[in-house]
């Protein structure tokens, strides 16, 4: 047996221990799939989960409060919310609402593209679809597909002008561009993958196309 089989047979070992002994349901207190938990509708676990998602970065302690307020404002559906949101109506139930890179104005701009999505595509996971093949090694084409969707969205209800503020950009990073793409990836581990805490509700996309980025 070559040293390259025993290493692998080796690590498999290790790996499949380790699974076997992670407390999966305890670690979703700690982490921003807590959020997505709350709901049983899909439409209402792929609109929070995103958001989610979105703001996944730095630490979790600063990042979940952010969510939470966004979450409590769209009440018992974050879908059927987002289905009727209106800036010029509602933003003020938003005000002062920020995190990190994201200014207010940034997540309302994310707001109202979900709202488009969900009007014009029925769901985030339609628009993803609309450029993802079955024949694509990886999630990366539906993943610039659903960036480039929301990019068309004319922000002016929310900005004044039809513009793309830097935050809102950080929220919908394109592998395009070269970005790794983390915690767009994330929420597409919670939609397609269906065992312990993720959700399996896309059923179109196998889950050994599912990437995991790495820091360099």
């Amino acid at each position: 047996m070559t040293d390259i089989r025993i290493l692998s047979l080796t690590l498999k070992r290790t790996l499949d221990r380790l699974y076997k002994e992670y407390d999966f349901q305890g670690r979703i207190a700690h982490d921003p799939i807590e959020f997505p938990h709350r709901y049983q509708r899909p439409a209402d676990i792929e609109v929070s989960g995103f958001i989610a998602s979105c703001l996944a970065y730095g630490r979790v302690d600063l990042f979940k409060p952010v969510v939470a307020k966004i979450l409590v404002v769209m009440g018992e559906s974050p879908a059927d919310f987002l289905l009727h949101f209106s800036p010029k109506k509602q933003a003020s139930l938003f005000s002062g609402i920020k995190y990190r890179f994201n200014e207010n104005e940034d997540i309302l701009c994310l707001l109202y593209a979900l709202h488009k999505v969900l009007n014009t595509q029925g769901s985030i996971e339609a628009a993803f679809m609309e450029q993802y093949s079955p024949d694509d090694h990886d999630t990366g084409s539906g993943l610039k597909g659903l960036v480039e969707t929301m990019l068309r969205i004319d922000t002016k209800p929310v900005c004044g002008r039809n513009i793309k503020t830097p935050g809102f950009l950080q929220f919908i990073p394109s592998p395009v561009k070269g970005s790794g793409c983390k915690r767009m990836n994330l929420f597409l581990r919670w939609m397609v993958r269906d065992k312990d805490i993720d959700f399996g509700i896309w059923k179109g996309i196998p889950k050994n196309r599912l990437v995991i980025p790495l820091d360099t």
